[in-house]
């Protein structure tokens, strides 16, 4: 559990802390900007909660129902970042590798969509045989990389926006 430590909790993570913190008080500094920010919840993100959600149905119900175009070839490529990144870095917390609980940072997600987008559609075609190379596939998980960024770094966002307005 958080013990308002960050220090500590910095170097030893907890799987608890991955997903509700328990102490109340789930803010910490973020050095670049100087400002109050929520700590990354990981599994109890809400984006992440509603882009498993939503995989799963157009998993499961959509596509057995045989809707074909967009829901079908890219619906589930735009929640790629949003439903796997946080289960990742999660992983990699629990692991040690990342350090600290903020929000994704821009290159977390430009790595991680480098990684999938050549995993995904180089490598599985190329060697595996498996799925098809689609470059709309990779347009589809920068953008919803782009969109989870956003929305994840959003408090960060509008206080930079405020910030250069002169607030």
């Amino acid at each position: 559990m958080p013990s308002g430590n960050l220090k500590h909790e910095n170097t030893s993570p907890r799987f608890a802390s991955l997903v509700w913190p328990s102490d109340g008080c789930d803010r910490n500094r973020a050095s670049d900007l100087g400002i109050a920010v929520s700590r990354f919840r990981y599994l109890g993100d809400r984006l992440w909660l509603a882009a498993a959600a939503l995989y799963a149905v157009n998993r499961l119900c959509v596509k057995q129902l045989g809707v074909t175009g967009f829901m079908h070839d890219h619906f589930n490529d735009l929640l790629l970042i949003p439903a796997a990144l946080p289960v990742v870095l999660a992983l990699h917390r629990m692991l040690g590798w990342r350090l600290n609980d903020r929000m994704p940072s821009v290159w977390e997600v430009v790595l991680h969509w480098v990684v999938w987008a050549a995993v995904c559609e180089w490598f599985g075609p190329a060697v595996f045989h498996r799925g098809v190379a689609d470059p709309a596939d990779v347009v589809a998980y920068l953008a919803g990389g782009i969109f989870s960024w956003g929305w994840w770094n959003r408090g960060a966002l509008r206080f930079a926006a405020a910030r250069s307005r002169g607030f």
